[in-house]
């Protein structure tokens, strides 16, 4: 991947120093992106353009060139008329791409939209804008760039910091400060419910009457929500 970039950027360079009829703004895109990928539906955009900065129409085409990206990602290319998607092995089929014609001084869209599924990565992708009458002419050059990582999101940190203490537990346990968790079940090691409690700030939750041994502690949000459960140990001192 750190040498596909550096070569791609060349090529642009040398592209740019023969008159064009086509323009991409910009010609290199590159995104950093840090997003929530526990949502599977997220969708992310790489957005270009292309315009024609002559005097005269201009019949062109775009090709897929390159196409590096993580095995469960999934992209498509959207230009000014249709949306192509990608094949399983991350291809547009060219043939399929339907020629455009730019008026003069036309600017339209050109964007790769990915959908990572949950994975973290990077990508580079390449195309080619060709003449849509002599596809060996390449008239500009566009490159595609993205790293993808995963943020935590807040609440996941705080109910990921959140512990019940003492444990071992004697005669009750409490629950670090916390504003997300509003009720707390204590199930039994073949799963009966035991107790269920109200969580309050503060509050020393007591279990002077259950037996000894090893019990889980489900910590809800009041809806239903379990946001986590932890192992709780009752040992009561010996006489």
């Amino acid at each position: 991947m750190k040498y596909i970039l550096p070569a791609l950027i060349f090529m642009i360079f040398s592209l740019s120093l023969s008159a064009q009829q086509i323009k991409a703004t910009p010609e290199i895109v590159e995104q950093h992106v840090v997003t929530d990928l526990s949502d599977f539906s997220a969708e992310l955009e790489l957005p270009g353009k292309i315009s024609n900065t002559t005097n005269a129409p201009v019949e062109i085409k775009w090709r897929q060139t390159l196409w590096d990206q993580p095995f469960e990602w999934q992209a498509e290319i959207s230009d000014r008329d249709n949306y192509y998607l990608a094949d399983e092995n991350g291809y547009t089929d060219n043939d399929y791409v339907m020629p455009l014609l730019l008026q003069p001084d036309e600017t339209f869209d050109l964007s790769i939209y990915i959908y990572p599924n949950g994975r973290a990565g990077t990508a580079t992708y390449a195309i080619d804008i060709v003449d849509a009458n002599d596809q060996t002419k390449v008239l500009e050059t566009m490159v595609f760039y993205i790293s993808v990582s995963h943020r935590q999101l807040k609440e996941a940190v705080i109910i990921r910091n959140v512990k019940v203490f003492p444990n071992p537990a004697r005669d009750y346990f409490e629950l670090t400060p916390n504003q997300m968790v509003k009720e707390l079940t204590v199930y039994n090691s073949i799963g009966q419910r035991i107790k269920t409690f109200a969580a309050e700030r503060g509050k020393k939750y007591d279990i002077t009457t259950i037996p000894d041994g090893l019990y889980l502690v489900e910590m809800s949000d009041g809806t239903g929500k379990t946001l986590k459960t932890v192992r709780l140990l009752k040992r009561s001192p010996k006489a």
